[in-house]
């Protein structure tokens, strides 16, 4: 495949010495207008995702499903999550954003072995992988990682503060959220990077890398300080049989009782230590049977999925390490 060269904006640049607001601020500019849009019978001008659909149909980086359809909510594959990603590249780096494939191979062909490139340089050996699945749908955090390998932090001048994630420590995608270009899929600012991608979400940040006006401010709210040390949300079912117990709740009951074991080793003079006994039960066992009885749950009651990752002692580990305290 024949490289293109750099794109002159990004040379003179480079040559000047600019710095990383500046790329930031000119990014538009290399991705001008070059389709007039009409709208989408299927995207109302109320949308989220409206101006999105229109600059990606403007720029031509991503048309509708049809002539008059945008498909906001259908989901995209493996192929498609790449395609889209490296027509960005494409265009940073001197191109026209087309990807052209050798004659009688699908549409697709040079755009996935330009991505296959990208991320061999990269070493991201789970996306390698998933390229070998082309027709798979493609997960957020897929096509995120495929945007990584198109768009640098050059590109991400932060407008936001924000230190954690809810359920990810991926530095790539705190720098998107910091960058305006993601919000997450709660008012925490979750991630959810297992769910499948939507034509919606991915029109949504293009827009806002190559928009920086379509960037957008937020704070997350904070999770409360078990549910950090979980590293679960509290709305997370942990149970749920006759009544439905949160992973807050559960979490905060749990806190309480090793809080009374706390202060009775202090007033006995001794350490506390899971291996230490209530009756002839260890703390552990203990502080497991006494959250399910003060929360109405019978004995074998049985957990979640999200429930059963839940690890007692390595959570009040990192609650610790998070407040100093054995308070909420």
């Amino acid at each position: 495949m024949v490289r293109k060269l750099i794109s002159l904006t990004l040379a003179l640049s480079l040559a000047l010495g600019l710095g990383t607001t500046a790329l930031a601020a000119d990014v538009a500019d290399l991705f001008p207008p070059i389709n007039e849009y009409n709208g989408y019978a299927d995207v109302s001008d109320s949308a989220w995702y409206a101006d999105a659909a229109q600059v990606c149909y403007e720029t031509g980086l991503m048309t509708g499903t049809s002539a008059t359809t945008f498909s906001p909510n259908t989901t995209m594959n493996i192929t498609q999550a790449a395609s889209l990603a490296v027509r960005v590249y494409d265009v940073l780096h001197g191109g026209d954003g087309v990807i052209e494939s050798p004659e009688g191979t699908p549409w697709y062909t040079g755009s996935i072995a330009l991505t296959r490139e990208l991320a061999q340089a990269a070493g991201r050996v789970d996306l390698l992988s998933r390229l070998n699945h082309l027709s798979d749908m493609a997960t957020r955090s897929e096509f995120f990682g495929f945007m990584s390998l198109a768009v640098g932090e050059e590109l991400l001048t932060p407008i936001n503060t924000i230190t954690t994630l809810p359920d990810t420590d991926d530095p790539y995608i705190l720098a998107l959220y910091n960058a305006g270009i993601m919000s997450g899929m709660d008012a925490y600012g979750s991630f959810s990077g297992s769910l499948t991608l939507r034509r919606s979400e991915a029109a949504t940040m293009v827009a806002r890398i190559i928009r920086p006006e379509l960037r957008q401010t937020f704070t997350p709210t904070p999770l409360p300080l078990v549910c950090q040390a979980a590293r679960v949300l509290p709305t997370t079912v942990y149970f749920q049989a006759d009544k439905t117990v949160t992973a807050q709740e559960y979490l905060t009951q749990a806190q309480a009782i090793i809080l009374e074991l706390e202060e009775g080793c202090a007033a006995a003079g001794m350490e506390f230590n899971w291996l230490n006994t209530v009756g002839e039960q260890t703390f552990l066992a203990y502080v497991k049977a006494e959250t399910l009885s003060r929360l109405g749950l019978p004995a074998d009651a049985k957990g979640t999925d999200a429930f059963s990752q839940l690890d007692l002692q390595v959570f009040y580990s990192r609650l610790l390490d998070l407040s100093g305290t054995v308070t909420a």
